[in-house]
């Protein structure tokens, strides 16, 4: 006899649907995609790759401090444009990353753990045989209280529960039954009629084995086998097998459920750890992106005297240019290029007027204080710059 997996609704097949797609995807993507070796998968840049090959590392993480060093160690481009903030920090620890940063950091950590914690949880099959012992995975044997903070914990920390609540059914002896005693299918047909087995959690016998465990379940069906032998004739072997069948029922009718709800537990949990995962790492990449840009504009910040040459008068032009820091309020009554970027050691600048715009190309040296490039205007005018720092702005 197989127990299959009852759908309540057509709500949760499509979300166990939605679970094993992306389960398959993954697995998938994992086996198409280029190796990478492990010193150089990135966490942010790879995220499903790292989950595959650093399993052992998430593994070992069991606070928030493990979290955050195997997060700087698995992106050292995200640690190395930090240190170049603030380069008097000498370790990760010394970083001082933003609150909502290091929050970030922390949920995408936790959803990492969580994949890798319910893994062998969400892949047992949802259609269980009995003809053989049900194999139970054990507890989930992790530390869980560093990602309290988080809204996975909860659900962790429930999953953990039925699976040792699961995990104690392991010590039921069962006598010899044979499923067509005519005495249990009374009591089978009794129970499923009074209490029937259901996926939902409210008022079950999930309910039961999660507050009450193995004990409570066999009391509660102890109960009905009272009341049922109460009303049989006193010459059925009912109430002289009392204790024979309440493990039977645990075993073909129960475990069997009780494993595929937790299996359907942990790959929603699953699930809901990869949607963090791919809703911070965007997040943290464009923070990443965004202080790179600042410590790049850093650089060219404060005042500049440019002298520009026009190729075609061959006259110079003297101006003073200020390039102000990122989110700082720029003077209506200055001049400032609408665009400006900088990647290592060169400068783009543009700048956008009523009859055209012009294009500036030019290159750092002398320890930033020295610019030069050239110039092309779309009106015509093109030539050479040659620029010397004047002031640096504020740390």
């Amino acid at each position: 006899m197989i127990w299959q997996y009852p759908f309540s609704s057509a709500l949760s097949k499509s979300r166990l649907l939605a679970i094993l797609g992306l389960l398959f995807t993954i697995e998938i993507l994992a086996i198409i995609l280029p190796p990478f070796s492990r010193a150089s998968t990135e966490m942010l840049k790879n995220p499903l790759i790292f989950l595959k090959t650093h399993s052992s590392e998430i593994h070992n993480v069991h606070s928030q401090e493990d979290a955050l060093q195997l997060f700087l160690q698995s992106n050292p481009s995200f640690i190395a444009q930090l240190a170049r903030q603030r380069p008097a920090a000498k370790s990760p620890a010394k970083l001082h990353l933003p609150s909502h940063i290091q929050k970030a950091i922390m949920r995408l950590m936790a959803a990492m753990k969580t994949v890798e914690t319910v893994h062998d949880l969400s892949n047992v099959n949802m259609a269980l045989g009995v003809a053989e012992p049900i194999e139970i995975s054990p507890p989930l044997a992790h530390n869980f209280t560093w990602m309290a903070d988080t809204e996975l914990f909860t659900r962790l920390t429930r999953l953990n529960r039925l699976q040792e609540r699961l995990t104690s059914f392991q010590s039921l002896s069962e006598p010899p039954l044979d499923d067509m005693d005519q005495g249990y299918r009374q009591f089978e047909a009794s129970v499923n009629e009074q209490f029937p087995i259901t996926m939902v959690p409210a008022d079950s016998w999930i309910t039961i084995c999660e507050e009450y465990g193995v004990e409570g379940i066999r009391q509660k069906l102890q109960g009905f086998q009272t009341g049922l032998s109460a009303s049989e004739d006193s010459n059925t072997s009912l109430q002289s097998r009392k204790t024979d069948y309440a493990p039977h029922f645990i075993r073909t009718q129960l475990l069997p459920m009780l494993q595929s709800y937790i299996t359907q537990e942990a790959r929603t949990v699953q699930l809901q750890a990869y949607e963090i995962i791919f809703t911070e790492i965007p997040d943290l990449t464009q923070w990443q992106q965004q202080e790179q840009e600042r410590t790049m504009l850093a650089r060219v910040c404060g005042s500049w005297l440019w002298t520009l040459h026009n190729h075609l008068n061959h006259q110079d032009h003297k101006l003073t240019v200020n390039f102000y820091p990122p989110g700082e309020p720029i003077p209506p009554d200055q001049p400032t290029p609408n665009t400006v970027t900088v990647s290592g050691d060169t400068v783009y600048v543009e700048w956008i007027f009523g009859q055209g715009k012009q294009e500036d190309s030019l290159l750092l040296s002398n320890r930033d204080t020295i610019m030069e490039g050239t110039f092309k205007n779309s009106l015509g005018p093109y030539g050479s710059i040659s620029g010397k720092r004047l002031t640096v702005c504020k740390p």
